[in-house]
């Protein structure tokens, strides 16, 4: 969902961009960056008490979609009164545009007084093949004043045409510890490589990993060597977009990239799917801070072609960034929304991780 988080508003009139606010009588609304759920900003409608008022709504540009596939819409939603009326509407349009018919995954005069994230399958029509999504905030059919938020709405088309699949390949690598698998569970079984002959290599799927949560799957890869260089290598199913996700563990004290990750789809893709949940590949620091002296990064696209050039003469990537490379530490580049799966696009870094480039070692 482009500009799904609300930070983007090019022209500073107060709606974000790719979207289009409609109030109702009596309704206003703004920017909150007080307690956004993503990023810096949510959206927040505000309904007056009155028969016939109501606050507003905010609905997207036209996105394409296919009758073919499964399309799932989450979105972050809270009220400050529980029995305001709220509706997140999907609207289905012909080839041409024309409106076709509606559905409401979500209507509830029951809401959630503290941020809450809702996911809801789209039943596309069809003859559809575009749609709309409308946030309502603070419905005129009921007459409960207060405030309604959203953020972070996201699209997710789960099942693709078959003739987009492919295979792909993804490769993590370097210090002991824990790496989510590239792929997740549309993976093969991992091929390993070591660098130093002789080294203590050891490899499995968990390990020492009593503090995951009970009733979810995990898709992780456990890297032990006394070297540090131990790899895997992962061949999986996916459509993957147009760019290329490369992320690195550095420690900033002694100037090394201790691990990386390496592949056509974010770390996310088969782990679940959610960019938040899953922001980066390095599962050890998911729910504890990094050491002081420890940096995650993205690298930025030019270093990542870069390495990817290299990486088709050589065919061996991950071990060429732990050798012969190191971080450009003196400043940080800027963040391109990028395509995470083929479907989606990432539209603000996380705070967890930063964007920077690369280095030759001298």
């Amino acid at each position: 969902m482009p500009n799904g988080s609300f930070e983007i508003d090019t022209d500073a009139d107060g709606v974000p961009d790719n979207w289009t606010l409609n109030l109702y009588a009596g309704g206003s609304a703004a920017f909150d960056t007080t307690t956004p759920a993503h990023g810096a900003k949510a959206y927040k409608f505000t309904r007056a008490s009155g028969a016939g008022n109501g606050g507003g709504y905010l609905e997207s540009g036209y996105m394409e979609c296919s009758p073919i596939g499964a399309y799932v819409i989450g979105f972050s939603i809270k009220s400050s009164a529980a029995g305001i009326k709220n509706i997140v509407k999907i609207r289905y349009f012909d080839k041409d545009k024309v409106y076709i018919s509606d559905q409401d995954v979500y209507s509830s005069t029951s809401n959630p007084t503290s941020w809450a994230r809702y996911q809801y399958s789209m039943t596309i029509p069809a003859t559809a093949m575009y749609y709309k999504a409308r946030l309502i905030g603070g419905y005129t059919d009921t007459d409960v004043a207060g405030d309604t938020t959203y953020d972070d709405v996201a699209i997710s088309n789960k099942i693709v045409n078959q003739s987009m699949l492919k295979t792909a390949t993804g490769q993590v690598g370097g210090a002991t510890g824990h790496y989510t698998t590239p792929g997740g569970e549309y993976a093969f079984m991992p091929a390993f490589s070591n660098g130093v002959a002789g080294a203590t290599l050891n490899a499995s799927f968990l390990s020492n990993s009593s503090g995951l949560a009970g009733g979810s799957w995990y898709s992780m890869l456990y890297l032990g060597s006394d070297s540090n260089d131990l790899a895997a290598q992962c061949r999986y199913i996916t459509s993957s977009g147009t760019e290329f996700w490369i992320f690195v563990l550095y420690d900033k004290q002694y100037h090394q990239i201790m691990a990386s990750y390496a592949a056509p789809d974010h770390p996310c893709y088969g782990n679940g799917g959610d960019a938040n949940a899953v922001p980066h590949p390095f599962p050890d620091y998911y729910d504890k801070p990094l050491p002081e002296n420890f940096e995650i990064i993205l690298l930025d696209m030019v270093t990542t072609n870069e390495l990817r050039r290299r990486a088709e003469i050589e065919r061996r990537l991950i071990p060429r960034v732990l050798i012969d490379y190191d971080v450009d530490m003196s400043e940080e580049v800027d963040f391109i929304p990028r395509d995470i799966d083929g479907h989606r696009l990432l539209m603000h870094k996380p705070t967890c991780y930063s964007h920077r480039r690369l280095v030759l070692k001298q």
